[in-house]
């Protein structure tokens, strides 16, 4: 029988993920007496093999494996280090991508709220740097809150992302920021919408349809 390419793709992976496996196994043991250099090199290994087991659709494993670089993670913050607070950020998306993608939506909202948390703290520190990627998560976080019905939230979130937006717009004015605006208006109009808040529904709109015209 010819063997596919696909079959060797997995064949493959499957072979760097019991090399994984049977590396961490033995270093996982002796964690608590490891370096920091140590430690961080075990956490990118655990977020390499949560990449594997992601590819060959093994969730349950990756999920594990994102959990044990979240506890290794808590023992590499030292204060300021802003690369180890950014995996972190990649790993909360994950894990609320794989809940989402198994249907548990709550559980995954838990997650996305986690990463926002991180941003913000990041952002704090070097607004210039984080500004662009904390307003698409609040504005990617506030649908996901207005269309799973938890409309306070949405609204908390899409405001926040407004704010940022406008306050790109200030600095220079371009196609890509002028879109985003429109999307958020009209993701605002039909929270106020739903809720009933025709005044303010309205006036999102409005405030749509005159960045269309510029």
């Amino acid at each position: 029988r010819k063997v596919s390419n696909d079959e060797f793709d997995r064949q493959d992976i499957m072979k760097r993920i019991l090399i994984l496996q049977s590396s961490l196994y033995e270093r996982k043991e002796a964690a608590k007496n490891m370096s920091l250099e140590e430690l961080q090199k075990l956490f990118s290994s655990y977020l390499n093999l949560a990449g594997l087991y992601k590819l060959i659709g093994s969730y349950k494993n990756a999920e594990n494996c994102y959990l044990d670089a979240i506890d290794i993670k808590k023992k590499l913050s030292v204060k300021g280090n802003s690369r180890v607070s950014e995996c972190l950020a990649s790993i909360y998306e994950s894990l609320g991508d794989i809940y989402k993608n198994q249907g548990r939506e709550d559980k995954a909202l838990i997650y996305y709220l986690s990463e926002v948390k991180v941003y913000e703290k990041l952002y704090k520190v070097n607004p210039e740097k984080y500004e662009k990627v904390l307003g698409d998560k609040y504005f990617l976080l506030g649908r996901l809150y207005n269309g799973s019905g938890l409309y306070k939230e949405a609204e908390k979130l899409l405001i926040k992302a407004r704010a940022l937006l406008y306050k790109r717009v200030l600095k220079a004015s371009n196609k890509e920021v002028i879109i985003k605006l429109i999307e958020l208006h009209d993701e605002l109009g039909e929270l106020y919408l739903k809720g009933k808040d025709y005044k303010r529904a309205e006036k999102e709109y409005y405030s749509s349809f005159d960045l269309r015209q510029d």
